[in-house]
């Protein structure tokens, strides 16, 4: 019976499982019908061979097998750790969902200022911001807030292409995937007028210890700077502090024999333009310098003191220098010269104590100082 279910199962099986359940099918034959007694490794070797084919019959003919593998688990109940599939929920984004963050932070201290048709703005970083986002609107136009079309990366930005002396208002707002954050202050900024243009056409005449100076007018400019240096002392280039309305003015009290450099430059609300050419003046060194002033005198007023001092040998014109010594400020020098041999200073602060010196002047340059006066305005 054993021998042919056996050999029953060799004819389903492959060549090579076929030839091991015939083997074992004729041990066992062997066994059964010949009456004698097999070895016993022998007939091991047969029981094993017979019971491998009918395993393999078995599971070639569709039955199940003790040795099956148990069915894979399906993608969705695996998850990926560091040591590789395990058991777990989906990490599957469309089955999982992660919630969205929060928006970002208010704006904060933001600060505007012009320029030539332009505006400069800054601001402080938004918590939580990835970008930023401008909003603005003309207020001298009358027009309605509007969102620029595009990001911000930087936390400074500058405006371009606004209408000379419009005003403008300007605001910004932090923004990530979630969405926008609260807007910041508003600052109002008025867009200033173009740079100057170059000035041009200067020109130098010398004089005694003087040049003047003419120009031809720059577009858009309100009115002119001075810059100047002396050449053979080796200075810097250095500003007249205070501005030239017109387009012709007379530098005073150059050093005689001294080489000077001179140049314009024209301004507005918007800035300085570019400079004009720069002229060369040589100062003739052929007058002497004046003698000291004497015997000057003060005699104060209501928030005035009037000087008159003796006229100094070989001077053309006399310099002032006073100073606050209640206020305990330095020596200061008129900037624009005196012709007569009196003068009435001006503006002075109540109770405070002055102190006054006059010195002559020529082309060649300055002489001595007189002595020094006190007063109480």
């Amino acid at each position: 019976m054993l021998g042919s279910e056996v050999e029953r199962a060799g004819g389903r099986l492959s060549a090579a499982v076929a030839a091991q359940v015939g083997l074992a099918a004729g041990l066992l034959r062997g066994w059964l019908f010949s009456g004698r007694r097999l070895p016993a490794v022998i007939l091991a070797t047969a029981l094993a061979a017979a019971a491998t084919g009918l395993v393999a019959a078995r599971v070639d003919a569709g039955g199940p097998s003790d040795t099956a593998e148990p069915p894979p688990r399906s993608p969705s109940a695996l998850r990926t750790t560091a040591g590789g599939a395990v058991p777990g929920p989906s990490t599957d984004p469309s089955a999982d969902p992660s919630p969205p963050g929060a928006p970002p932070g208010a704006v904060a201290g933001l600060t505007g200022s012009s320029g030539n048709r332009t505006a400069r703005l800054c601001w402080q970083p938004a918590d939580g911001a990835a970008e930023y986002v401008l909003e603005s609107r003309d207020v001298t136009a009358g027009e309605a807030w509007a969102t620029m079309p595009y990001p911000i990366k930087e936390r400074c930005y500058t405006v371009q292409q606004l209408l000379t002396g419009h005003a403008y208002e300007f605001r910004v707002l932090g923004s990530n995937s979630a969405g926008r954050g609260a807007p910041s202050n508003t600052v109002t900024v008025t867009a200033g007028p173009p740079l100057p243009g170059a000035v041009t056409g200067l020109t130098a005449v010398p004089g005694a210890a003087t040049a003047r100076l003419c120009w031809h007018s720059a577009a858009g400019a309100d009115l002119y700077l001075f810059d100047h240096r002396d050449v053979t002392a080796g200075e810097a280039w250095a500003t007249m502090p205070y501005p030239i309305k017109e387009r012709c003015y007379t530098v005073q009290q150059l050093v005689a024999g001294h080489t000077y450099e001179f140049r314009i430059v024209g301004s507005n609300s918007a800035g300085k333009g570019a400079p004009s050419n720069t002229v060369t003046v040589s100062i003739d060194p052929g007058v002497s310098l004046p003698g000291p002033v004497t015997d000057l005198t003060a005699a104060p007023g209501q928030g005035t003191v009037k000087l008159c001092w003796q006229a100094a040998r070989d001077a053309a014109e006399y310099v002032l220098e006073y100073r606050d010594t209640t206020a305990g400020e330095a020596w200061t020098t008129m900037p624009y010269p005196i012709k007569e041999q009196c003068y009435t200073v001006q503006q002075l602060a109540a109770g405070h104590t002055y102190e006054f010196r006059i010195v002559g002047s020529n082309r060649a340059g300055r002489g001595a100082p007189s002595n020094i006066v006190t007063a109480t305005a």
